[in-house]
């Protein structure tokens, strides 16, 4: 069975089909749908905003704190590990 494409558009859209059907269903779909939904009944959108801008900050926070710290022991090593020699 031969198909003729008018485009590569076509041809790729057609082949993502045919590997969704293999794809299972995502089971967190339906917590997440019922999530939003109580989130968008429940809080204006100011409110959502402003909570998950805190949260986008301290998690931002929370990374550089991390790779600081790697950085500050990695030289505070190398600095002991060359006295030490």
């Amino acid at each position: 069975m031969e198909t003729n494409y008018s485009s590569p558009a076509d041809m790729l859209t057609e082949s993502l089909n045919k590997a969704l059907l293999y794809v299972p269903e995502n089971p967190l779909a339906s917590y997440m749908e019922q999530g939003w939904r109580y989130m968008t009944d429940n809080y204006t959108k100011f409110q959502i905003t402003t909570v998950g801008s805190l949260i986008a900050h301290e998690v931002s926070c929370s990374v550089k704190e991390i790779g600081s710290k790697c950085i500050y022991y990695y030289f505070y090593y190398n600095i002991l590990h060359l006295l030490v020699k």
